[in-house]
Order: structure tokens, then C-alpha cells, then sequence
């Protein structure tokens, strides 16, 4: 398809208006969910040659998992609870490819009047964190550091930086016994008792929507964050050390001290590697507070050991990151 421009024209005036239509109109499950895999296979084969539809479907993706409702042709109605699932498992698929979500900032986070696609999508998962704490056992007794939660009327969080921050520090300051005893505790989520055998958007054969467990779309919210943070740190931890690679100290030599934050300004011009970095720079200090907040609250909930283990190894790898890409003030929140 690439190679040949008549067949991208047929994507783009044919295919990509019928899928568009698909989407806006009263969801079925069997046409919505079929209409969403050919999505999925667009966003991931056809980002680049077809720019313009891509960001029209990654906007209606994120508008779906915000849980906005649909204002289609002047009427409004909320979608199903199984077309949000479906939604966040392609954006799962599509957070673990690093490189598309860097393909994604480039082409329209980074221009200067371009869609904030990667902003609405990390503030949309931050949202979606919070929406409903009482299921995930959020509170003063569950949360054990030391940090009450607060909410605001419509359920969202109320975390502000300070408080977020000071999250981040009591738990690290948190003894063993202390975290041990909390990731003991049956958990309100986890990745078996939360997930589903077989994947929404892969049940083909069904004519209605699955069964879906309530907390199976805060499993998937963990899964694109914590997805999002590996594909940060795999690449900027290894190109880090390549960089700053020190031979070893041979005897009487003077101690070497950890080699110093990347100085971005002072890498070769051009250089794929260089470019990359400041990719993931601008995307981290545009949408750190969003990472850092979602994070922290799921840190702070009654999830599985699995799960606490994966959200606190993403704040290990978020933090070497931004320490990485001198980003010191979200580095210290």
C-alpha cells in the first residue's frame, strides 16, 4: 500500500470516511468492534502516509476513553462501557510501540498549532485513574503513607503537585515491613482478577458485548502508562550509556564519580540519537504531571503485588529519565 499512491487514495476517501461514520453512529458491538481492528491496524501500518486520518481516529479514541459523550449530527449520548474497553485496548496496543508514540508528538504535539495528541491522551489516562477510587479501595486505611485522597465533586483527582510530591516521598520513605504489609492485603485490582480470558476487541465471534469486569479498564490504564514509561527509558537509559561510557579505574587512578545528566544542547546536530532524546524530553516535560499524578495514585491503591511491583518499577524508570534529560524539577516532585 505505501508504494502505491491510487491504493493510499482509497484509504483515505473511501475506507478511513466509512470507519469515521462507523464510530460516530449508535454503537453495535459486532460493526464497532470490527470497525476499531482496522483502525488499530491503521494507526500502527499507516500513521505516516495518512497523517491527517490518524489523528481524526486518535482524537475519537481518547475522546471515548475520557467518557465524553458522543454530540454526533446535533443529539447527544453516552457510549457503552464495552466501546471504552475496546477503545483503551487499542490504546494499549499502541502505547507499547515507542517509536509510534514518538511518531505521534512529532507529527502533532511538536508543531506549533498541532493537536496536543499525546497531552490529551496522558490526561485522559490520569482522569480515567481516579474516576472511581472506591473500587480500587482508595482511602486514608488502604493508602497507609501517610496521604489522605481528595476529590473534587465529579470524582477527579485532587492531588496537586505539593501533595503528589509528597506522596512520592512517603513512600519512599515508607519502611519494608510497612509496604509489605500494605501489597499483603487482598488487592481491588489485579491483573487475575481484573483482566478477561480473551480480549474484548478479539471476541469476533460474539453478537453482543462480553461480560466485562468494572475494574478490567483501570488494569488497562496501568498497562498504557506503565507501557509508555518502558518505551521512555528503553531508549534513553541505553543511548545514556553509550554516551557517557567510562573505561574502568585503573589502580592509584582518582575515584570516578557517576557520570553527569545528558546536556542535550552540546550533542551532535542531527544525529538520530540526539533527536530522539529531545523527543522524549519535550514529551516528559509536557506531560510529566500527568505521568507523575496517574502514577502515584495507583501506587497509593489496593492493588496486587504484580501490579504494585510494575507501577513502582515505571516511577523508578520515569525518575532515572527525567535525571537522565536533566529534567530536575519533575525529577524532584
Amino acid at each position: 500500500f505505501p508504494q502505491h499512491n491510487e491504493l493510499l487514495l482509497l484509504l483515505r476517501h473511501h475506507l478511513c470516511p466509512l470507519l469515521h461514520k462507523s464510530l460516530s453512529e449508535r454503537p453495535v458491538f459486532p460493526l464497532t468492534l470490527r470497525s476499531t481492528r482496522v483502525v488499530f491496524l491503521l494507526l500502527k501500518q499507516f500513521s505516516n502516509e495518512l497523517p491527517t486520518e490518524a489523528e481524526v481516529f486518535l482524537m475519537l479514541l481518547i475522546k471515548v476513553i475520557s467518557g465524553e459523550h458522543d454530540t454526533e449530527n446535533g443529539s447527544s449520548h453516552s457510549r457503552p462501557g464495552w466501546m471504552r474497553v475496546i477503545a483503551l485496548e487499542i490504546i494499549r496496543g499502541l502505547c507499547t510501540d515507542a517509536e509510534l508514540i514518538r511518531g505521534i508528538w512529532q507529527r502533532y504535539d511538536a508543531q506549533p498549532n498541532g493537536s496536543k495528541v499525546f497531552g490529551s491522551l496522558v490526561t485522559a489516562l490520569n482522569r480515567l485513574a481516579s474516576e472511581k477510587p472506591s473500587l480500587l479501595g482508595v482511602g486514608t486505611q488502604v493508602m497507609g503513607l501517610g496521604v489522605a485522597p481528595s476529590y473534587n465533586a465529579e470524582g477527579a483527582s485532587g492531588y496537586g503537585m505539593e501533595s503528589v510530591a509528597g506522596m512520592v516521598a512517603n513512600a519512599a520513605s515508607a519502611t519494608v515491613s510497612g509496604v509489605v504489609g500494605m501489597m499483603g492485603t487482598e488487592a481491588g485490582l489485579s491483573v487475575v482478577g481484573s483482566s478477561m480470558k480473551l480480549q474484548c476487541i478479539d471476541q469476533l465471534d460474539k453478537a453482543d458485548a462480553p461480560g466485562i469486569p468494572e475494574s478490567y479498564i483501570y488494569l488497562l490504564a496501568i498497562q498504557c502508562l506503565v507501557s509508555l514509561v518502558e518505551g521512555f527509558a528503553s531508549l534513553v537509559l541505553p543511548l545514556y550509556n553509550t554516551i557517557t561510557i567510562v573505561r574502568p579505574r585503573a589502580a592509584g587512578e582518582a575515584i570516578v564519580h557517576a557520570p553527569p545528566a545528558l546536556d542535550l544542547p552540546t550533542l551532535p546536530e542531527g544525529d538520530h540519537g540526539t533527536v530522539q532524546l529531545r523527543i522524549v524530553h519535550d514529551m516528559l516535560e509536557s506531560g510529566w504531571p500527568a505521568l507523575l499524578a496517574a502514577l502515584s495514585f495507583y501506587i497509593a491503591t489496593n492493588i496486587s503485588d504484580e501490579l504494585f511491583a510494575d507501577v513502582l518499577g515505571a516511577m523508578q524508570g520515569m525518575i532515572n529519565v527525567l535525571g537522565v534529560l536533566r529534567l530536575t524539577t519533575p525529577r524532584d516532585a
